[in-house]
């Protein structure tokens, strides 16, 4: 069975509108049990996962025609070491909104690229 939460008819486009694609299947999980299930649902019928950001790209590298997975509900800090100046993140956390947690903490990243 298709894990719930699927909606179809999504159509992802890229920020810059050069590229678009109408995933069988998208999902945005809400937690990694939810994740482990999208992946095992897509290993159990051969389908192909790609997981897809905010869209930066100026590739089709976000498109597919199979399952699309945006972890933009996974997106919380799970660990703050001070001493290691290090924060665990989950995948879907943004750039501007973890600067901003980091900031509160004292903390800042030692490089940040630009797009």
């Amino acid at each position: 069975d298709v894990p719930a939460g699927a909606r179809r008819g999504y159509r992802f486009t890229n920020w810059a509108g050069t590229y678009a694609c109408e995933p069988e299947l998208y999902y945005e999980p809400e937690s990694v049990e939810d994740l482990r299930q999208i992946l095992a649902y897509a290993s159990s019928t051969g389908k192909h996962v790609r997981v897809v950001g905010e869209g930066h790209s100026p590739s089709d590298i976000n498109c597919t025609e199979d399952i699309m997975v945006s972890l933009r509900r996974l997106c919380s800090i799970t660990e703050v070491n001070k001493e290691k100046y290090q924060v665990t993140v989950q995948g879907g956390i943004l750039v501007k909104d973890l600067i901003s947690h980091l900031a509160a903490e004292g903390m800042a990243l030692s490089c940040l690229g630009s797009v």
